[in-house]
């Protein structure tokens, strides 16, 4: 069993198989500038999510054959991504991202990722989880001008 590690100060992905107890592999972010803040493993496709900043407003999503660490492609996003969430039932990736927008991308054949209308969250609310036992998106808010909260978000087919 593995278990992929986000080495954000080395834009890397680290390796472990824990039955040996070690890192068998280092995995470097294709590109230069990217600060990975958020990774999620598809195994039902094979993929590693990771959400990057780039710049304050700008991202990217590298995605990886977790197999061998190749990358697949990189998608734009909104920058300060902190959270990734697979919703396997719909086949979407959810990325909260701190500018204020929650993206979504649909998983399509042949490593196709379509980009769906995004949907406004709040600035700064970037952490989330989906729960597909509620089949519902929480992303959080923390404290800025007004009290924290959660936003709930109901996928819609």
């Amino acid at each position: 069993q593995l278990l992929y590690v986000n080495l954000v100060n080395e834009a890397a992905v680290a390796v472990v198989d824990l039955g040996k107890r070690k890192a068998v592999a280092t995995w470097k972010l294709p590109g230069t500038g990217h600060r990975n803040l958020a990774i999620a493993l598809d195994t039902q496709h094979s993929r590693l999510y990771v959400a990057c900043r780039d710049s304050p407003m700008q991202g990217s999503l590298i995605v990886l054959d977790s197999a061998n660490g190749r990358a697949v492609t990189t998608l734009p996003i909104g920058g300060l991504a902190d959270g990734i969430a697979i919703d396997q039932k719909r086949q979407r990736i959810y990325i909260s991202t701190g500018v204020g927008h929650l993206e979504t991308f649909t998983i399509e054949a042949n490593d196709v990722y379509r980009r769906q209308a995004t949907v406004d969250t709040a600035v700064m609310a970037k952490a989330n989880l989906y729960s597909s036992e509620l089949d519902r998106l929480y992303v959080s808010v923390p404290h800025l001008s007004t009290e924290a909260q959660v936003m709930v978000f109901k996928p819609v087919p």
